[in-house]
């Protein structure tokens, strides 16, 4: 089964210029009534069990493209490369700093594509003890203007920040791909303990933890997509008013 489906997704544009090139024998043939063949008929059925064909091998393809990361980092790495190759109209990024999804947002306004990022409230990580995390959020606040540079559109780019403490990292874009990660809470000790921020008793981490690609119409990407799509809602709903730069 497999062999085939390859086969007929390498030459897909091939079918759908020829299954072009039967749609306008079909119009003509009814717009002028001359009778189209019995094997014009078997043409007709033939490419649409092609399309589906088709179908079925993208989103067994899609199936195959789901990839776990042993850092977000690699991943973040892989959706830029997608980006530059496919583009993007609009893309959803749930973040803590935003230091490590910089590359991507840089992609994204690259393409001309929309960006909602969603960032932890520096309040959050002050109560909890990582005064580290304090200082990316504020000086990205600060920075992120500057570091876009040429790219930096307030039409094209939106910022907000939420109180909740973060557990999870996502960037979506057009609802056909997602990157999942986490952010792991631990106590601070002798083996992590930050030398510029001495006094901190808890440590944030995420740009080297494990992070998850998938693609639409695979069922890793609808069960990751609502849990993704309820935080979405809820930052949408409760958190502070975009940032102006």
């Amino acid at each position: 089964m497999r062999a085939p489906l390859e086969w007929i997704n390498q030459h897909k544009y091939s079918f759908k210029i020829l299954a072009f090139v039967i749609a306008l024998l079909c119009y003509f043939s009814k717009q002028f009534n001359f009778p189209l063949t019995k094997e014009w008929g078997d043409s007709v059925a033939f490419m649409i069990i092609v399309f589906v064909l088709i179908d079925v091998s993208n989103t067994l393809d899609k199936k195959n493209n789901n990839t776990a990361y042993p850092e977000q980092l690699l991943a973040y790495k892989k959706l830029e490369e997608h980006i530059l190759e496919h583009g993007a109209k609009n893309a959803v990024l749930i973040q803590y700093s935003a230091t490590s999804c910089m590359d991507v947002i840089r992609a994204l306004l690259r393409k001309g594509a929309s960006v909602t990022l969603y960032i932890q409230h520096e309040d959050t990580p002050r109560q909890l003890g990582s005064l580290e995390q304090v200082s990316r959020i504020t000086d990205k606040c600060k920075n992120i203007r500057g570091e876009l540079g040429s790219l930096y559109d307030p039409d094209r780019i939106l910022v907000r920040k939420f109180h909740t403490p973060s557990s999870l990292s996502g960037i979506r874009i057009d609802d056909q791909v997602l990157c999942i990660g986490w952010y792991t809470y631990e106590a601070v000790d002798d083996t992590n303990k930050s030398h510029k921020h001495p006094k901190d008793i808890i440590q944030v981490s995420g740009h080297d933890v494990a992070a998850l690609i998938v693609w639409r119409r695979t069922d890793e990407y609808e069960a990751l997509n609502r849990t993704f799509s309820i935080l979405e809602a809820n930052y949408k709903k409760n958190a502070d008013k975009a940032i102006q730069f």
